[in-house]
């Protein structure tokens, strides 16, 4: 049922997109999907955002593009590398944190798009991979870790749904504030929880496009 619902919201959306496009029976001219009028756009967004990863709080940089369908939903892709503050251990005199990514499919009902202030609901379906690091010396002020080596690591499946409230800035650039929960598959290692990756996130989004 669900993905009966995902097919029919683009068809949905372009019969509300094409809506003031005039079908006239006595002209010759042929109408097409990308025509002036057809409400197709896309946009290039950038976000930051911040969560807790194993405990210890973390960032979430990402970059995703879609292709928007009458103004009211984008399909894309969209990829996001995580951070969390190290931890040093006194037993073994290192410093450990985890680090990693994901990607996949966005998927992204917008709801009044073109109101100044209005609603997206956005949600990631893919894959990712998530690393436990160690170092010698951590240093904090540059970022640049000394001697570090790979400890254990782990594959996973992601799902991100969330919500952004967004403003329009001008007719091709949008700022947004967002919330989503990362829900992913158990992660296997052996000094990491299970459940590790999943918890809250909260953050900004710029985009730049036609909408």
């Amino acid at each position: 049922m669900i993905t009966v619902m995902f097919l029919l919201v683009p068809l949905v959306a372009q019969t509300t997109g094409n809506r003031d496009i005039r079908m006239d029976d006595d002209t010759d001219d042929i109408h097409t999907i990308f025509q002036r009028n057809s409400g197709h756009g896309g946009y290039a967004g950038i976000s930051l955002g911040f969560t807790e990863i194993g405990g210890q709080e973390a960032i979430v940089m990402g970059a995703r593009g879609s292709w928007i369908i009458g103004h009211s939903f984008g399909i894309g892709m969209g990829g996001y590398g995580f951070l969390n503050d190290p931890v040093f251990d006194p037993a073994d005199n290192l410093y450990y944190n985890l680090t990693g990514g994901y990607g996949g499919l966005v998927l992204e009902p917008i709801i009044a798009g073109k109101w100044p202030v209005h609603l997206s609901l956005p949600v990631t379906l893919g894959a990712g991979a998530v690393a436990r690091t160690a170092y010698t010396e951590y240093l904090f002020g540059g970022l640049e870790p000394e001697e570090a080596f790979l400890v254990e690591s782990s594959l996973f499946v992601v799902a991100e749904p969330g919500a952004e409230l967004e403003f329009n800035i001008t007719r091709w650039l949008r700022l947004s504030a967002y919330g989503s929960y990362r829900f992913t598959s158990n992660i296997n290692m052996f000094e990491v929880p299970q459940d590790a990756l999943r918890n809250w996130n909260v953050g900004i989004c710029i985009k730049v496009g036609a909408f």
